[in-house]
């Protein structure tokens, strides 16, 4: 073999283990995405689960009250601040069409309202906004409250059905363990009438037959007449 057939050669060598090696690297990349794919979809049924699981269910089930709370807590949070956003919005905005106005401006220039009545009714709006939200908050407190009593009343009769039920299993135990005590005491009588009546004398028999003697004086007759 010539020095350029062992060129050849080596050079058809490195371009097959440069290609194999492409194909590896796609090979890899491929299932790198496929893993990643299915990861995102693990996830999102995760985050559909969860989001399904807090809108079905007014009170947390157990183990997940944690979540729940967590949950309600930002979501006030988020009233609060997309209130506060809405007032820094409205002391620059018009209420009606969100023309920007200036300080001190009665007119809106966009659509010519009062400002000062369209702010005025916008607050009064916002105040009753408040109030609804802190009525449905104590409401929510109050069903919450209402919930956990019921809770508590049914695990109280649960419980007093159990001591119930044990009073009884008590009273049935006692009962056995009496009527045991009857049938071994009568037991332990019948056993000692057989020693009884095995211990006792018996009367000797005539083992011949023979008529006992009778008293003369018995039947009337006398000898001496």
């Amino acid at each position: 073999m010539g020095f350029f057939d062992k060129v050849k050669n080596a050079a058809g060598n490195a371009v097959n283990s440069i290609s194999d090696t492409g194909k590896e690297f796609t090979e890899k990349a491929r299932i790198n995405k496929a893993l990643k794919n299915e990861e995102a979809k693990i996830n999102n049924l995760y985050f559909t689960m969860g989001q399904k699981l807090f809108n079905d269910n007014e009170t947390a089930p157990a183990g997940y009250e944690e979540f729940f709370e967590s949950i309600k807590a930002s979501k006030n949070e988020m009233e609060k601040l997309n209130q506060e956003l809405m007032i820094l919005n409205s002391n620059t905005a018009c209420p009606n069409c969100g023309t920007k106005f200036a300080e001190g401006q009665q007119f809106c220039r966009g659509c010519g309202t009062n400002l000062a009545e369209a702010m005025e009714k916008m607050r009064q709006q916002q105040e009753q906004m408040m109030q609804q939200q802190m009525a449905q908050q104590q409401a929510m407190q109050q069903q919450m409250m209402q919930q956990q009593m019921a809770q508590q009343q049914a695990m109280q009769q649960q419980m007093a059905q159990q001591q119930a039920m044990q009073q009884q299993m008590a009273q049935q135990q006692a009962m056995q363990q009496q009527m045991a005590q009857q049938q071994a005491m009568q037991q332990q009588m019948a056993q000692q009438q057989a020693q009884a009546q095995q211990a006792a004398p018996q009367s000797p028999q005539n083992p011949q037959g023979l008529q006992a003697p009778q008293n003369p004086m018995v039947n009337g007759n006398n000898p001496q007449q």
